[in-house]
């Protein structure tokens, strides 16, 4: 089944597997505030064709990904970054449904996930049309004061 995105903002944006050519300007985008890097191993992800560029105008705007999660299944991660000073105007959400749209198309299941912290990307994943199936709690045991001496 086709599926098909149109977003009038992105029209002159080009889509194609990443080279090694695009390899310095990956560089470049890949890194987060909190020191995680989006690619684990940028050269081999290119090589193996799981890497994604989307260019307007010769400028590398954004990097999606999409990776083989078992050999023996159809699943595959999907993920994006954009570069930072086309963050927060809809570009990952773009960035994710165009990849959707190519699993789809070559009879792939795209999956994706983000760290709990990470509110941008649970939005943008949420925006493309993903729903979270898991909730991740997280809380903190505060010691206030010395322990009931009567609780062992």
């Amino acid at each position: 089944t086709d599926v098909m995105y149109s977003f009038s903002a992105f029209e002159n944006i080009e889509m194609r597997l990443a080279t090694m050519e695009d390899f310095n300007n990956l560089s470049e985008i890949d890194n987060f505030t909190d020191g995680v890097n989006f690619f684990h191993n940028l050269k081999e992800d290119i090589l193996k064709n799981e890497v994604f560029v989307f260019y307007s105008d010769n400028e590398l705007l954004g990097s999606g990904s999409c990776k083989t999660v078992w050999d023996s299944m159809n699943y595959y991660d999907i993920g994006m970054i954009v570069k930072e000073k086309y963050r927060k105007k809809g570009l990952g959400t773009y960035i994710i449904i165009k990849l959707k749209e190519y699993c789809y198309n070559n009879n792939k299941i795209p999956i994706c996930g983000c760290w709990y912290f990470n509110y941008s990307s649970k939005k943008t994943l949420e925006k493309a049309g993903f729903i979270a199936k898991h909730r991740i709690v997280r809380f903190e045991l505060l010691n206030r004061g010395k322990p009931n001496e009567n609780t062992n």
